[in-house]
């Protein structure tokens, strides 16, 4: 049986423009500034909690609302017929060397709690959950780079065992001041259209070329 890629959205530093962001879906290709007071009202989103979170979860969370934008799934799934299934690389590393920052010098010791909230790395998941009342299957993976191959097989194994209908996945990286994610909606679907992809590991490589 085979699944589909019904939507996907790309962001990842532009390569010409150093102080902007290139997000890109099935449908638009959007160049804007890393500052997340920007990102955040490209999206016309109402969610201040956004602006408490750290910089993995805010990209994760821009990332959904691009993937997400104008459909209803709760139209179309209970809210225990969707998965969750993320990964990246550093975890919450880069939350944790701003606490670091905070407790390294003992004459300018300043630990802030309100850092320190955000330091497991799925706490993005659990963002994007909430926001969009997911409460299916979930699970996050930790790898040097994207494995798409696990993606595929782990992905695929949860829609054969009728564990969910639909699914969000991808990767949601964030380090040295540069975004990298790669989030896909995976949907077990009759009708294919030409937005639609074939849900494969060679698919999401590709996907996360762009």
């Amino acid at each position: 049986m085979t699944y589909s890629i019904t939507r996907f959205c790309r962001i990842r530093r532009d390569s010409v423009q150093a102080d902007s962001v290139r997000i890109k879906t099935n449908t638009t290709e959007d160049l804007q500034k890393v500052e997340f007071s920007e990102l955040y009202k490209h999206v016309s989103m109402e969610y201040p909690k956004y602006f408490k979170m750290d910089a993995v979860s805010k990209y994760g969370i821009i990332a959904a609302e691009h993937l997400l934008r104008g459909i209803d799934l709760k139209a179309k799934y209970t809210e225990t017929e969707i998965g969750i299934v993320l990964s990246n690389a550093s975890g919450s590393l880069d939350t944790d060397a701003e606490f670091q920052k905070t407790i390294q010098n003992k004459v300018n010791f300043f630990p802030s709690p309100a850092i320190f909230v955000y330091t497991l790395s799925n706490i993005v998941m659990g963002e994007i959950c909430i926001k969009h009342k997911i409460k299916g299957e979930n699970m996050f993976f930790l790898s040097e780079t994207i494995q798409s191959e696990l993606l595929e097989g782990f992905v695929s194994d949860l829609f054969n065992k009728n564990s969910i209908r639909c699914a969000v996945v991808g990767w949601v990286e964030y380090s040295f001041g540069k975004p990298d994610v790669l989030l896909l909606l995976v949907e077990n679907t009759e009708q294919k259209n030409i937005n639609q992809i074939e849900f494969t590991s060679n698919q999401i490589e590709s996907l996360y070329e762009l």
